[in-house]
């Protein structure tokens, strides 16, 4: 079986939602990873929800230190909404400007899921 870091080049691109970026992130610093673009849609690192079981899962994908990942992806875009209500606004523009991001942000999007509305996200193709 091949090994998934071995699929991963420097043109790859990456859209990930929610936890999934920090996951990535985390990856490609473990693994000395060079990455072309990191599309994060309500990323954030390092965030407590209250909820002692979810919290506990995915404390084990949090970095303290991303700094790394500046190094390792040309590009990173981070949309976030003002409404999100699973992860606090200043947790998601902090996960932005840690990782130096570019910011979209709108107004009520939610956490950009199906409860949000999102079923489909067309906006996100001009950022490829």
């Amino acid at each position: 079986m091949d090994n998934v870091k071995d699929k991963i080049t420097e043109k790859s691109v990456f859209i990930c939602h929610s936890i999934a970026p920090i996951f990535l992130i985390k990856y490609c610093i473990r693994n000395k990873i060079k990455i072309s673009k990191l599309i994060s849609v309500s990323g954030a690192n390092n965030f407590k929800t209250g909820n002692l079981e979810f919290d506990k899962i995915n404390q084990t994908m949090f970095l303290e230190d991303v700094s790394a990942f500046k190094d390792l992806c040309k590009k990173r875009i981070c949309f976030y909404s003002k409404n999100d209500p699973y992860i606090k606004y200043d947790a998601l523009q902090d996960f932005a400007k840690s990782i130096d991001a570019q910011e979209v942000v709108y107004e009520k999007a939610g956490h950009f899921n199906t409860n949000a509305g999102y079923n489909e996200f067309h906006e996100i193709i001009r950022y490829l």
